[in-house]
């Protein structure tokens, strides 16, 4: 994929190389709860370290394209 097209995708996201749930649900426009969910299942690419939950940019973003046919 693209630069450009990962940049498109990525528009709006924080900067940082690790987000938190608060910022994805407010990417996405939705609840906390529904990301804790979505990563618990594995929906959404996660890493957690004992009870903290935190997304690698990079990963949610190439997840995020993939979701969206880009990939």
């Amino acid at each position: 994929m693209s630069p450009e097209m990962m940049s498109d995708i990525a528009r709006g996201l924080p900067d940082e190389p690790i987000l938190t749930v608060s910022q994805i649900a407010a990417f996405m426009k939705m609840s906390e709860a529904t990301v804790y969910r979505r990563c618990q299942a594995g929906e959404i690419p996660c890493a957690k370290l004992k009870r903290i939950v935190r997304i690698p940019r990079a990963s949610f973003v190439a997840w995020l394209a993939q979701q969206s046919g880009a990939a």
